[in-house]
């Protein structure tokens, strides 16, 4: 009998130390949201240390914005998300904005992934804050270099004429 108490004992601190250490259970250290598209085919993106409220080019955002991400990150919704959530609108729209956030947590290579457009109507709530810190902190990611050589083997169609051309 105490054998099989303490194997009980055991099993329940295993338990217990299992769900401590998973990613729902434990706060993120870090989040990195990235915003695309609109009209003028906008990529930017910003990394933030939720302890700090620093971006990683030193930026140090507002209280209230740093404030309203670390309570959306506290609740049920947010720790009952899925690891990677999925928002879309009901019907396609063009140039709007895309966003996903990637959620980084410490001592876990597991990351929790939201990816939405700026008009899904049943997107989370932590998405206004991220919306928000991406358009205020967020910078350009500069575009691929431009091959300077053609590729003279590639054949680009002649919308005029409907034949190809060099």
């Amino acid at each position: 009998m105490k054998l099989l108490s303490t194997i009980l004992i055991l099993l329940v601190a295993i338990v217990a130390l299992t769900l401590a250490n998973s990613p729902k259970s434990s706060s993120p250290t870090g989040v990195t949201v990235t915003q695309t598209g609109g009209f003028a085919g906008v990529h930017k993106t910003v990394s933030l240390d939720l302890k700090t409220g620093k971006t990683a080019t030193g930026k140090k955002i507002d209280k209230k914005l740093l404030d309203s991400l670390n309570d959306n990150i506290k609740s049920d919704e947010f720790k009952d998300l899925p690891e990677h959530s999925v928002y879309e609108p009901d019907h396609q729209v063009a140039d709007a904005f895309i966003y996903e956030a990637v959620f980084h947590f410490k001592g876990h290579k597991q990351i929790k992934n939201i990816y939405w457009n700026e008009l899904a109507s049943n997107k989370t709530s932590i998405c206004e804050p991220l919306q928000q810190l991406a358009s205020k902190y967020a910078t350009n990611i500069p575009p691929p270099p431009a091959s300077d050589k053609k590729d003279k083997n590639v054949q680009t169609p002649d919308v005029e004429h409907g034949t190809p051309s060099q």
